[in-house]
Parts: C-alpha cells; sequence; structure tokens
C-alpha cells in the first residue's frame, strides 16, 4: 500500500539536457528547436537529485511520478529506464501538445489525484520550472524549486 507520491519533472531537475534546450522570445521552449536535436539524447546526463527519485522508485511504499513535456518517443523511454528507472506512472506529452502548455502538469495531475486511493496521500513534486512550481503548488503537500542551470519554462 502506499504511503505518499513522490512526482518528478525530468529536464533541469533530473536530467540535464541543457544542450538541446533553446527558449523562444516569450521564454517557452523552443519545441521545434528540442525535437530538431533529439538526437543528441545520449549525451544527457543525470543530475545529482537523480539518486533521491531512485530511493523512491526502489521503495515500495511510494508512488513514483514522473510528468514531462517530453513527447514518448522510444529513445526518452528507453533513457528513463536505463538510466533512472521507471517510475509508477509516467505523464508525457503524447499529443505533442503546444499551446496551453502552462496547465499542461497541473491538468494531469489533478486527474491522477482526484482517483480515491490518491486523495488523502501526502504529495511532492520536484520541479525547476517557476510555471509549474506556481501552477501546480496547491496539488502538493510540499513543492520543491530545483534551481538548475538553464530553467525550462512554458
Amino acid at each position: 500500500m502506499f504511503k505518499k507520491i513522490a512526482a518528478y519533472d525530468l529536464d533541469g531537475t533530473l536530467i540535464d539536457s541543457s544542450h538541446r534546450y533553446r527558449a523562444l522570445p516569450n521564454g517557452n521552449v523552443d519545441l521545434e528547436h528540442w525535437l530538431a536535436n533529439h538526437h543528441k539524447l545520449d549525451d544527457d546526463v543525470l543530475l545529482p537529485l537523480s539518486d533521491t527519485y531512485k530511493m523512491h522508485i526502489a521503495d515500495s511504499e511510494t508512488y513514483v511520478i514522473v510528468c514531462t513535456l517530453r513527447t514518448p518517443h522510444p529513445r526518452d523511454i528507453r533513457f528513463i529506464r536505463e538510466y533512472l528507472g521507471m517510475p509508477n506512472c509516467l505523464i508525457m506529452n503524447a499529443k505533442n501538445e503546444t499551446e496551453n502548455l502552462r496547465n499542461f502538469k497541473r491538468r494531469h495531475f489533478a486527474r491522477l489525484f482526484n482517483l480515491k486511493q490518491f486523495s488523502y496521500l501526502p504529495r511532492f513534486f520536484w520541479e525547476d520550472s517557476a510555471v509549474y512550481v506556481d501552477t501546480c503548488r496547491d496539488l502538493f503537500t510540499r513543492v520543491f524549486h530545483v534551481r538548475s542551470a538553464q530553467e525550462f519554462t512554458a
């Protein structure tokens, strides 16, 4: 039986993929640039917080979520499986959404937390984007704003 929820962002939180990142003038992630540089995925490296993540996935009492704007590309999923370990729930940008990204994570977390088995559990979230820290704060017991060299925003 799960006793808590640990939710993580990927890029800038668990993985340094800054070599593939570029911001648009409005501050949003340049998704076209990101996708065009997908071939550089093998240059991604794990960040120190990945050790905490791995402890959580090894703990049978912790329900682990990864919520990312990455699309469910087989290479991304393989990277997660081989270097981090698979979470209980992997939320990815399956529709390759580019609009209304500000509410992407909130929408998915809220839907999951409405399930009876999760509604009462303490919830913790690690995120590098100030946007998602702000938009998701009320859904979690505690939100940890991870400061990265390059904050990813939506």
